[in-house]
């Protein structure tokens, strides 16, 4: 323990009067008027350029933030006028085609009608000589056969039948 109250002895500072913390009127009247002084002339030389060059920088970065907002909406108000007009024009191709297919289909139809009547016409007109042709024919064969008729029974006969003469 001796050892450790001689040291606290020899390491003791002075308190005394004229010590280390006593304050110097002259030194904290020139402290605190060198740290106005400073004060100034920082702010003149380094805070005041310093915030001028900042409120600079964030005008003209609000600024481009600004234009570019104004360039967005610009471009989408194109964008959408692009996609307005390009509906309507395809929706004035899908009703051109539409259209042409409806006439087309038109034409289709009267070709179809104008060919069945004509093939309805040639039938008939086909059916109508058959039918003549076939009424000759069974003319023709009706006295074919009455005049075979009578040969044959004439032949076996030996004499002359009925119409036959």
């Amino acid at each position: 323990m001796d050892m450790f109250n001689t040291f606290l002895e020899v390491h003791r500072l002075p308190v005394a009067a004229g010590g280390l913390l006593d304050v110097d009127p002259f030194v904290f009247g020139s402290t605190v008027v060198l740290f106005i002084v400073l004060a100034f002339i920082l702010n003149a030389m380094v805070f005041n350029p310093l915030l001028k060059v900042l409120e600079e920088r964030e005008r003209r970065t609000s600024g481009s933030i600004s234009d570019a907002k104004h360039l967005l909406e610009d471009y989408d108000r194109r964008l959408g006028e692009y996609e307005t007009s390009l509906n309507k024009s395809r929706q004035s191709a899908y009703q051109q085609l539409e259209q042409n297919r409806s006439t087309a289909m038109k034409e289709r139809t009267d070709l179809l009608a104008t060919v069945k009547a004509e093939t309805t016409a040639e039938i008939n007109k086909t059916k109508a000589e058959l039918d003549a042709q076939v009424k000759a024919a069974e003319v023709t064969l009706t006295k074919e056969a009455t005049a075979i008729a009578a040969t044959i029974s004439t032949a076996i006969l030996g004499r002359t039948v009925g119409g036959a003469r």
